[in-house]
């Protein structure tokens, strides 16, 4: 990631339709042919703002963006906190992590990804990250952060079940 054009910095509340906004349009760029396309669609992120800025403002998670320095918008997110599946022997998660698509593969994510291990070791002792199985650039992704492989699950969006591949670290 380029330091002189994009920073890393704790979320605001000024940043919740920006993050909500990083949020919709990857999932709408990047989930094609794995997610229902009429679920994609259905997708607003102005629906959204209200409760990204509920996670910003909530004390157990620590949220992050990526900003944009010449423009100030937001161009990644992610966000963390203690673990909510109490079937998994892992304290923390990572709730979430995007990149905007036409970002992706120029360090950004990477930069992120550490910087949320950095305050996940900070917090616990290990951690762990689901993603929608079939979507092969986040597994390769979490596979390349050493991510091993701990098991699956399964969501509901929309009208759908989808499966779902869980990755964890121990510090």
């Amino acid at each position: 990631m380029d330091s002189n054009l994009f920073k890393i910095r704790p979320a605001t509340p000024e940043d919740a339709l920006g993050v909500a906004q990083v949020n919709i349009w990857t999932w709408q760029s990047s989930m094609i042919g794995i997610v229902d396309s009429e679920f994609l669609a259905s997708l607003n992120a102005e629906s959204r703002v209200e409760a990204k800025r509920k996670v910003i403002l909530n004390p157990e998670i620590d949220a992050f963006v990526v900003e944009e320095i010449s423009s100030g918008k937001v161009v990644a997110q992610a966000d963390l906190g203690p673990s909510r599946e109490k079937n998994l022997p892992y304290e923390g998660e990572l709730y979430s992590i995007y990149v905007l698509k036409e970002l992706q593969g120029q360090g950004i994510g990477t930069a992120l990804f550490q910087k949320c291990v950095e305050r996940l070791r900070e917090r616990f002792k290990d951690f762990f990250v689901s993603a929608i199985s079939g979507n092969e650039n986040a597994a390769a992704f979490y596979k390349s952060q050493k991510g091993q492989l701990i098991g699956h699950d399964h969501v509901d969006l929309g009208k759908h079940r989808y499966r779902t591949d869980t990755f964890g670290w121990t510090f």
